[in-house]
């Protein structure tokens, strides 16, 4: 009891003696005792509220420390963006009168920000946007939000420059209050573009200009060649001597090459000027194979090469297309193949396939050709450039078989024109094949099977 009396004599200046020391004949009654822990525990409870306020008014000063420096550092990262960003950022009241810019200002307008800050938006907006500039005031003041705007502006030098700004409708109080806006110097972009605009036009006026003066000169040349070609014929339906012969054989080869020359130099043009249109007619499959098989016959009759076709019984006999350009294609590859041969065979083999959905359309069929010779081949390396304009496997081709490397790249241009691809398979001493595929409708009844 005695240690109980010592624990509590600090707090005997406020409490009565009668509380706090018994006397030695009195003791400490159970009342004494229950008030005497109440006290202890009152005490205690002061004691952990004190250090719990304490603790929370430290976090309390810890977390307010905390957003401090947040808010520090966005404002920083804002001051940085605002500042060090070369576009134009402004804000101005419903009458437009500037309230605060950032550097990249100066730069754009040619002013300096004091300069700015007391000038209306309106006095740098040259005069044909400003009707513009004040009906987006109006629709402001309206509480509308703002679209993007292009609008141009008169620097402090006088020179004009294109802005494109992004605007953002401020309000306070929840009523309009002004615009906040983000411009950006769009001048040389669009230069650049009229400039492309201007080339390009000029570039598909100079192609124009080219596809016609070559479909005249080839107008020209073709008649006085023609001739030729007929006299040729005429001169060698008469009895010659050998030699003589000899020579008008070569005359009407080279007259005909040249004739052929002129019309891949044609071709071409037109199809790098988009001024090939394909027909849309109906036409006998049959009848353009054995056309195209007619025109190169005697050139492999003269080599005796053995000339071979085959149709798949699956592949229709009408179809709706360009029967021309297809015929013009298959010359050409039979043509090479013929050309390119000294022994053996030249085959054509015509099927049905389906390519990536290309049938999809009621209708449509998707019909692939072979053209495979026994011939010298071509190097591997030059299966794909062969493709290109003006280019050819080898340059002693073209000194040993003619040729200006135009056929394949015009052949390659119509077949992706009638929706297919052309492709070759080939090796040096293996012969060649050539394949592609067309794009074709089906004719009359058969479209109806």
């Amino acid at each position: 009891m005695i240690g109980v009396a010592h624990v509590l004599s600090p707090l005997s200046v406020n409490l009565p003696r009668w509380i706090w020391m018994p006397s030695a004949a009195e003791g400490w009654p159970p009342e004494r005792l229950a008030l005497a822990a109440a006290l202890l525990a009152a005490v205690a409870l002061g004691v952990a509220a004190g250090l719990i306020s304490l603790r929370l008014r430290a976090e309390r000063r810890r977390n307010s420390e905390r957003a401090r420096q947040a808010e520090a550092r966005h404002l920083a990262r804002y001051r940085a963006v605002f500042e060090g960003t070369r576009d134009f950022i402004y804000s101005h009241d419903l009458e437009g009168w500037i309230q605060n810019v950032n550097p990249a200002a100066e730069e754009v307008t040619g002013y300096r920000t004091p300069d700015l800050l007391g000038m209306n938006f309106l006095e740098l907006v040259a005069p044909e946007d400003g009707e513009r500039f004040r009906a987006l005031l109006v629709a402001a003041r309206r509480g509308q939000a703002p679209p993007a705007l292009e609008i141009r502006i008169r620097r402090a030098d006088g020179e004009t420059r294109l802005l494109e700004s992004r605007l953002r409708l401020a309000r306070s109080g929840g009523l309009p209050a002004g615009l906040e806006g983000i411009a950006r110097d769009n001048t040389e972009r669009v230069r650049i573009r009229e400039a492309l605009e201007q080339a390009r036009a000029a570039a598909e006026d100079a192609t124009r200009a080219k596809c016609e003066f070559l479909a005249n000169v080839s107008h020209e040349i073709r008649t006085p060649i023609n001739g030729t070609l007929g006299m040729l014929d005429l001169a060698l339906a008469m009895p010659a001597a050998g030699e003589l012969r000899e020579y008008l054989t070569t005359a009407r080869e080279s007259a005909g090459s040249l004739l052929r020359l002129m019309e891949d130099v044609l071709d071409f043009s037109r199809l790098d000027a988009g001024q090939c249109r394909l027909a849309r007619e109906a036409f006998s499959l049959g009848e353009t194979i054995r056309s195209a098989l007619a025109a190169v016959a005697e050139q492999a009759r003269e080599k005796r090469l053995e000339l071979r076709c085959h149709m798949a019984p699956e592949v229709p006999g009408r179809l709706v297309g360009d029967a021309a350009r297809l015929r013009q294609v298959l010359v050409k590859l039979l043509s090479n193949a013929v050309k390119f041969t000294e022994q053996g065979e030249v085959s054509l083999e015509v099927t049905r396939t389906s390519c990536a959905g290309q049938e999809g359309r009621e209708g449509g069929v998707v019909l692939q050709f072979a053209i495979r010779d026994t011939g010298i081949g071509i190097p591997r390396d030059k299966l794909r450039s062969i493709f290109e304009p003006f280019n050819q496997a080898e340059s002693s081709f073209r000194r040993r078989h003619g040729g200006a490397g135009l056929g394949l790249a015009i052949c390659s241009e119509l077949v992706k024109r009638m929706g297919g691809t052309l492709w070759v398979e080939s090796g040096v001493g293996q012969g060649s094949r050539f394949l592609f595929t067309v794009r074709l409708e089906r004719a009359g009844s058969e479209a109806a099977e």
